[in-house]
């Protein structure tokens, strides 16, 4: 059985994030009402309690390598209608999804545990329906033009990616905006934009988040930072 501290963990989550976590996702995709959604890398599935509480009428399915998600999902099924079916213990390559079946698939926090992550998008471009949706929420590494305040958050990264790794036992990579783009355009999808992240900025004051967003664009901004990225699969 699943531990029940991670259970807690994952409804705690969900009870932290999914205010925002819905708002981000109607800002950016509209309603998902209607709509048939993979979660990819979907962990301990807070993202579809999210969804299934903001969106009712969306069809939700996840898969992650962890095969403790089968436990998750039973968790899930006592706190939603979900059917704990819908969560799967595989990865990409054994995906029991038809392909071009998916409006839209999210990644949220998934790809930088990857080192294929090209390998990864295409059999997810896959799974999408064409004009489908591809919307991650990433790590990313700072941005900046100052070259010794970019040496100094990569190196953060190094450090905070092998305690995790100690930890937790996952891959821990970090990715800039050019990475992303670049993995994206060679596993085929169109349409790339990069926008801000609503998670963990709503208790920021107006002022910092302008101010934030002023040095991202002038890619000043000297730490490592989560954001949005949206892609399509070509009609």
């Amino acid at each position: 059985m699943v531990d029940l501290k991670d259970s807690r963990v994952a409804y705690s989550l969900f009870l932290n994030r999914e205010r925002d976590f819905g708002r981000e996702l109607k800002y950016y995709l509209g309603s998902l009402n209607g709509k048939k959604i993979l979660d990819a890398g979907c962990g301990c599935c807070w993202v579809d309690l999210a969804i299934v509480k903001h969106f009712p009428e969306a069809e939700v399915f996840g898969f992650d390598y962890a095969r403790k998600i089968i436990k998750f999902s039973d968790y899930i099924t006592e706190k939603t209608q979900l059917e704990s079916n819908r969560f799967v213990a595989s990865w990409d390559d054994e995906l029991p999804w038809r392909d071009s079946s998916f409006d839209i698939a999210l990644m949220i926090n998934t790809l930088h545990h990857t080192d294929t992550p090209i390998h990864v998008l295409k059999n997810i471009r896959n799974k999408l329906k064409p004009g489908g949706v591809l919307f991650c929420n990433e790590p990313f590494l700072a941005n900046t033009r100052i070259r010794f305040l970019k040496k100094r958050a990569r190196r953060k990264h190094i450090e905070n990616a092998a305690r995790v790794t100690e930890h937790t036992g996952e891959i821990e990579n970090r990715y800039d905006e050019d990475d992303y783009r670049s993995f994206l355009e060679k596993a085929g999808f169109t349409d790339i934009r990069f926008e801000q992240s609503l998670l963990g900025l709503s208790g920021l004051k107006r002022y910092k988040r302008k101010i934030r967003n002023l040095l991202l664009t002038l890619k000043l901004y000297p730490f490592n930072y989560s954001n949005i990225i949206i892609a399509k699969k070509p009609s």
